[in-house]
């Protein structure tokens, strides 16, 4: 992209951005006249079902892609269809309360958007409004894959990405901190992750809010917690009077064997079944739709993922469907039980431990990481601060890519030795293997060299037709000048003369007059 074009890029956004929130007041209350056609129960043929959880029951996300017209109105575009030039990407989640009954706890949350570093650039919150089937609120978002996809991708296995992304959520989380704002949903389905010319980049779209403004949600006592993600002391608080599960089945952990079946771990998540027209969108439309929970169950255990979970019986007595196995492996663990029943009370701490163990997660638990986020995982009263965290990163980061790199060459050097491979074949393999990727860096140089020449070369293209036009229109303008003075050299000329011709007749009737008065003189004396 050239700087001429990334400018229009910031450019669409602005005005995209401008209009959107010029039709919404201070506290967030959207126009439901300009909104009418986002405001509306999700369609097939414009809403995408988005694969992000919430700790919320009942919550949905959509995708929906719209631009704007000469008039600047919202005109939404078929997910199927290629989208259009000027397009721009706007997440909207369904929430089944109704706005009234919301309206406290999204003001309370519009507050703690607004002044995230994501709000700049990756993910804006617009406003909220009601809907038929409840209320919605409606982000504007630069990306709509989450960070559980990209790494399911193998997008994050590279060590610069990974250092992008935990420098971009320790950044997050620090100034989220620092503003007093706490209480986040930091599982990797809970993240949304962009891709950029300038680097990765994160927004947490699972913000729930500390315990006075989590207390303005209906939902309160219905939260759902991943055991895996979430302190200890956020599951323990009030745990004791509703516990039904055994003592070994909290400390059991076993990875999920796909993302399907997380999707059936997580009751959080209630994607609609896809419509057959989103067979061109299989990213974004789950597999499986999980069963809920009745209402009046208040706590359920899940036990750990030793066979295939057993989904709930609904009343009208449908057979189980069990989890499909595949073999591809989840970058996301199954949680070993969800916690409801409870409103609990999360801390700095708290969201300190769930970022350490997400940390852990992208650097695959390397005895690097696990160092780096030693501190984080400790009780609550030992856990480090943010700060202290982001400094220890710093340090870190230097040699973490290396060292990382050894350790797996370390590893193959061993199975590669018990499997009768000599060191010595070993060492020049790995010279081999070193060499060819300096050979693939030197390619990927010149091939962003050549970019870079090109982009060089279209600039000054454009520069030259710029000076071109630019000289155009001043030889115009001296052009023009020239003969607006000729017009008025002629037009003062024509002045002159006819006052010349009024002088010269004036002249004349005076000589005539004189003339006249002579002549009568001199008659009067001839007489």
């Amino acid at each position: 992209m050239t700087s001429k074009e990334s400018v229009a890029v910031i450019l669409k956004t602005d005005r995209v951005l401008d209009t959107l929130l010029g039709h919404t007041d201070e506290q967030g209350n959207l126009d439901a006249s300009y909104f009418a056609r986002v405001l509306t129960d999700s369609n097939s043929e414009f809403f995408a079902p988005l694969r992000v959880t919430s700790v919320f029951p009942e919550i949905r996300f959509f995708v929906v892609i719209a631009h704007l017209d000469l008039y600047s109105n919202i005109i939404l575009e078929p997910i199927a269809s290629e989208p259009s030039p000027d397009h721009f990407t706007m997440i909207i989640r369904h929430h089944p309360q109704d706005l009234d009954t919301l309206r406290q706890y999204f003001e309370e949350e519009l507050q703690c958007y607004q002044i995230m570093l994501q709000n700049v650039k990756d993910l804006i919150y617009i406003g909220y409004g009601s809907i038929t089937s409840g209320c919605c609120t409606i982000f504007l978002s630069s990306s709509t894959v989450t960070l559980e996809e990209y790494i399911q991708q193998g997008v994050a296995k590279d060590i610069s990405t990974k250092h992008e992304i935990t420098k971009s959520l320790i950044d997050s989380i620090q100034q989220a901190h620092e503003n007093g704002n706490i209480g986040f949903d930091l599982r990797p389905s809970s993240i949304l992750c962009t891709n950029r010319k300038g680097g990765f980049s994160v927004a947490l779209i699972g913000y729930y809010g500390q315990e006075n403004i989590l207390a303005a949600h209906p939902d309160c006592s219905r939260i759902q917690l991943d055991r895996y993600w979430t302190a200890k002391e956020l599951i323990l608080q009030k745990y004791s009077r509703h516990r039904t599960a055994s003592p070994n089945s909290s400390l059991n952990m076993s990875p999920s064997p796909s993302a399907s079946s997380f999707q059936a771990f997580s009751p959080s998540i209630k994607p609609p079944s896809p419509p057959p027209s989103q067979s061109s969108l299989p990213a974004l439309i789950p597999s499986i739709k999980p069963p809920q929970p009745p209402p009046s169950i208040q706590l359920i255990i899940k036990q750990p993922s030793a066979y295939p979970p057993f989904p709930l019986m609904t009343p009208t007595s449908t057979p189980p469907i069990s989890t499909p196995q595949i073999s591809t492996p989840s970058f996301t663990r199954t949680p070993s039980s969800t916690q409801t029943g409870f409103m609990v009370k999360p801390t700095k701490a708290s969201d300190i431990y769930a970022l350490g163990m997400l940390i852990l997660e992208i650097y695959e638990k390397s005895p690097e990481a696990k160092e780096l986020v030693s501190n984080t995982t400790r009780t609550a009263q030992l856990r480090c601060s943010i700060q202290d965290l982001n400094d220890k990163f710093e340090e870190w980061d230097f040699v973490d890519g290396k060292e990382l790199i050894d350790e797996k060459k370390e590893i193959n050097f061993v199975k590669d030795q018990d499997n009768g491979i000599s060191k010595d074949n070993l060492k020049k393999n790995h010279k081999i293997q070193i060499n060819e990727n300096e050979q693939q860096k030197e390619k990927e140089e010149k091939a962003k060299k050549k970019e870079m020449e090109k982009e060089e070369k279209a600039k000054k293209k454009e520069m030259e037709k710029e000076e071109k036009l630019k000289k155009k229109e001043i030889e115009k303008e001296q052009k023009e000048k020239k003969e607006q003075r000729n017009v008025d050299l002629d037009t003062l000329k024509k002045e002159k003369l006819i006052d010349r011709r009024k002088i010269d007749i004036y002249e004349r009737r005076r000589i005539t007059g004189v003339v006249n008065v002579i002549i009568g003189k001199q008659s009067k004396i001839i007489k």
